[in-house]
């Protein structure tokens, strides 16, 4: 499977979705009619979070199945300086931000705030990134770079998975795993210290970063067979994804509704599922249909995707700063005030702090990886491919058995 830019444009359009549902929950916390409508695409945030583990989960298997062989801890290395280096600066700047807050005495009686106090775990745990901790404090988005750096220490151990047991057994095995999270949650209640931080929600995510691991591995085949359809059941099929991509949640918005607590934190698990269907549909689209492609190949789509991640870090911590700043101001008035300065700080931090730090990953997985040849006292695992074209883990140099595995993402 090639790089696509289509895939590109859809990280950009779900992180400008994202935006938007921070947006509208400014103005109301809860459901109104137009979330019945096809608008609610323009603010599915939830659904976004998704289609970036289906995204992730596709990207790492495609660098891992066509890159150059590279040992775990290099691979690592380069994951968080990635991720991990521009989430932290992000993290030092809102610490900053809302100590001046509180200093400066200034009013925080709008929905964006900073908190009271700065409790020490939590910033530990911010720079950690990989504990369970109260992650809605400063930045909202944090859980789910939580769930991408868990999956990134598993990494070889699911690629290991799927190379035993092959994708379907892989996947039924991830589903299973699943199955037994929201079960868990259903019974237990939600562990989590923050927004779905808990152990048990990776474990539900696996299955879905497997999902974008499966399409990787089955592109061609599955490609094909999408290509193989008349111009009407293409559209068809479109339609069907993004009308399972909108309205998958209404599984758990309806039993909510009516009052069925367990089935309603069941089928939210449930939702997940089919939100991630929907997205692997919605990828195989995008890189099979001219038309849908060339429409997210041209240049304000490619720009977004290109600043996706830099969008999805600084968007919130902007918007409290400016809420922050502007305590009498209206809610509208603020949020105009926002929007731009949220552009032109995502364009000066994807050039003066992403690309850079995707450079350093580079470099720190060729330091590491270079450190490790010179000791040489046991070679570390290494992913290689072989003569089926599958991605297969070898364990070292000499006397290596070669499982075959398969994988994926968001940045």
């Amino acid at each position: 499977m090639k790089r696509f830019a289509a895939l590109d444009a859809l990280r950009g359009l779900a992180a400008a979705s994202v935006l938007f549902a921070h947006v509208r929950n400014v103005f109301v916390q809860h459901h109104t009619p137009l979330d019945l409508t096809p608008l609610f695409l323009f603010w599915a945030g939830g659904e976004a979070v998704i289609l970036f583990f289906v995204l992730s989960g596709m990207v790492l298997v495609q660098r891992a199945r066509h890159g150059a062989p590279q040992p775990w801890p290099a691979f690592l290395a380069g994951r968080f300086m990635r991720v991990g280096a521009p989430h932290i600066l992000v993290a030092v700047c809102c610490v900053i931000a809302s100590s001046l807050t509180a200093t400066l005495g200034l009013a925080q009686n709008h929905p964006m705030h900073w908190p009271q106090e700065i409790n020490g775990w939590v910033v530990l745990g911010q720079l950690l990134m990989v504990p369970d901790f109260d992650n809605m404090v400063f930045n909202d988005v944090v859980w789910t770079l939580i769930h991408e750096m868990r999956f990134a220490l598993l990494f070889p151990c699911f690629c290991l998975v799927f190379a035993r047991w092959g994708v379907r057994s892989a996947l039924l095995g991830l589903w299973v795993l699943s199955l037994l999270a929201a079960g868990f949650v259903t019974l237990f209640g939600d562990p989590s210290a923050g927004f779905k931080t808990s152990y048990v929600h990776t474990a539900h995510y696996l299955l879905i970063f497997g999902l974008g691991a499966a399409l990787v591995t089955q592109f061609d085949t599955w490609r094909s067979r999408v290509l193989s359809l008349s111009a009407s059941q293409r559209v068809w099929l479109v339609v069907m994804a993004l009308l399972v991509y909108a309205y998958a949640r209404m599984v758990y918005l309806i039993p909510q509704k009516l009052g069925w607590r367990e089935l309603a934190t069941f089928n939210a698990f449930v939702a997940d599922w089919f939100v991630a269907l929907a997205a692997c549909a919605l990828m195989l689209a995008a890189t099979s249909f001219e038309r849908m492609r060339n429409l997210l190949e041209r240049r304000p789509f490619q720009y977004l995707g290109e600043v996706s991640f830099s969008l999805y870090l600084v968007h919130i911590p902007v918007m409290k700063v400016v809420f922050s700043l502007m305590p009498q101001a209206a809610t509208l008035t603020a949020v105009v005030v926002a929007l731009p300065l949220i552009a032109a700080v995502t364009h000066l931090f994807h050039r003066g702090v992403e690309r850079p730090a995707q450079q350093l990953g580079r470099t720190w997985a060729r330091h590491v990886e270079a450190m490790l040849a010179r000791r040489r006292t046991a070679e570390p695992s290494r992913w290689l491919l072989d003569d089926e074209n599958d991605l297969v883990l070898a364990a070292g140099s000499e006397g290596a058995s070669h499982p075959e595995a398969a994988h994926h993402h968001g940045q």
